[in-house]
C-alpha cells in the first residue's frame, strides 16, 4: 500500500494506522496481520519489543475468551489510537506509559 485508502496520505510500506486520518488500515495491508497494541507501541517505539508481544499475547489468549475482555478491547482500538498519536511524539509521556506497562507486564508474566 502506497497510500492511505481513506485520506490519500503516502505511506510507508509497514504502516498499519494512518495517523493523519487515524483509521486502522491492517485490514487493507494484511488481513492475517493482529491489530497492533497502539499506546504500548507508542511507548515503546516498535511493535516487536517483548513487553508489545507480551501484552498482545495476553490480549488474545485471555481478553479475547469474556466478554469484559472484548468490551475492553473494543473501547480500546475506539479510544487509544488519537492517545498513542500523542504518546509517540513526547518522551516524557512514553517513559511513564513504560513505567505504568511494566508491572502489568510482570503481573502477565508470573500468572503464566
Amino acid at each position: 500500500m502506497e497510500k492511505c485508502p481513506y485520506c490519500g496520505k503516502e505511506l510507508t510500506e509497514d504502516e498499519r494506522y494512518c495517523f493523519h486520518c487515524e483509521n486502522d488500515l491492517s485490514k487493507f495491508v494484511d488481513k492475517e496481520e493482529k491489530p497492533k497494541c497502539f499506546i504500548a507501541t507508542a511507548a515503546y517505539g516498535s511493535p516487536f519489543v517483548k513487553e508489545v508481544e507480551i501484552l498482545r499475547n495476553f490480549r488474545d489468549e485471555k481478553l479475547k475468551n469474556n466478554f469484559f475482555g472484548l468490551w475492553f478491547i473494543n473501547l480500546y482500538y475506539k479510544l487509544s489510537p488519537p492517545i498513542a498519536k500523542i504518546i509517540e511524539k513526547n518522551n516524557f509521556l512514553k517513559k511513564i506509559v513504560r513505567k505504568t506497562l511494566t508491572p502489568v507486564v510482570k503481573l502477565i508474566l508470573k500468572n503464566k
